[in-house]
C-alpha cells in the first residue's frame, strides 16, 4: 500500500511540474506556447519515466532534460533552430549527470566522456565539410544536440535516437507532398526519449 502511495504521489508531482512549466514557459520564459497535445506527451513521457527509474536524481534530471527537448521541437519546428539556451542546459544536465548517476548497464562515464568526444569531433567534420562545399546537410544545432544528449544518456541511446528521429522524419517526408525542408530536431528530440525508454526494456528483461 505505501509502495503504491509513493507511486501515485510521483505521478502527481509529474503532473504538475509539466502543468507548471506550461504556464511558466507561456508567461515568463520563452514567450511562446506549449500546446495542450505536447503537454498530454510531456505527461505522459514523463510518467513513463518515472515508472522506470523511480525516485532518484536521474529521474528528476531526466524530466528536466524532457522539459528542454521539448523548447527544441517547439522552437525547432516553428523557427528551424536549436535554441542554444536549451543545448547549454542539456550540457549542464549531462555534465551534472556525470557525478552523480553513472550505473547503467548500457553506458558508463567512459562511454558518454568518448561519446561526447567523438561527436564533437563529428561536428568540427561535417561543419567544415559543409563550409566547402557551400550546402548544408544537416544543422549544427543538430550536430551540438547530439553532443549532449550523449554526455547525458550515453552512446547506445544516442545511436538509437539518431536512428529513430531518422525514421520518424523519413516517413514524415514520405508523406510531405511540398519539398519544404524538415526540420530534425523534433524527431531527434522523440527519438531520445523513445531509445531511452526502450534500452531500459531491452536490457532488463
Amino acid at each position: 500500500m505505501y509502495g503504491d502511495n509513493k507511486i501515485i504521489l510521483g505521478f502527481c508531482l509529474v503532473i504538475i511540474l509539466f502543468c507548471f512549466v506550461k504556464k511558466g514557459y507561456e508567461l515568463l520564459i520563452y514567450k511562446s506556447k506549449i500546446t495542450n497535445i505536447v503537454l498530454f506527451v510531456q505527461i505522459i513521457l514523463g510518467l513513463i519515466l518515472f515508472l522506470i527509474f523511480k525516485y532518484s536524481i536521474f529521474t528528476l534530471l531526466i524530466l528536466t532534460a524532457l522539459i528542454f527537448l521539448s523548447h527544441v521541437f517547439i522552437i525547432d519546428s516553428k523557427d528551424y533552430l536549436i535554441p542554444y539556451s536549451s543545448l547549454i542546459a542539456l550540457l549542464i544536465i549531462g555534465i551534472i549527470n556525470l557525478f552523480v548517476n553513472n550505473d547503467f548497464i548500457y553506458t558508463n562515464i567512459y562511454d558518454k566522456i568518448i561519446g561526447f568526444i567523438f561527436f564533437l569531433i563529428l561536428y568540427g567534420v561535417l561543419s567544415f565539410i559543409q563550409y566547402k562545399i557551400k550546402k548544408d546537410f544537416l544543422g549544427g544545432g543538430d550536430l551540438m544536440l547530439f553532443c549532449v544528449v550523449v554526455l547525458f544518456l550515453g552512446s547506445v541511446v544516442t545511436f538509437g535516437g539518431i536512428f529513430i528521429g531518422s525514421f520518424l522524419a523519413l516517413i514524415v517526408r514520405m508523406f510531405k507532398k511540398d519539398n519544404k525542408i524538415i526540420p530534425f530536431g523534433p524527431y531527434l528530440s522523440i527519438g531520445f526519449i523513445l531509445s531511452l525508454i526502450i534500452c531500459n526494456y531491452i536490457f532488463l528483461i
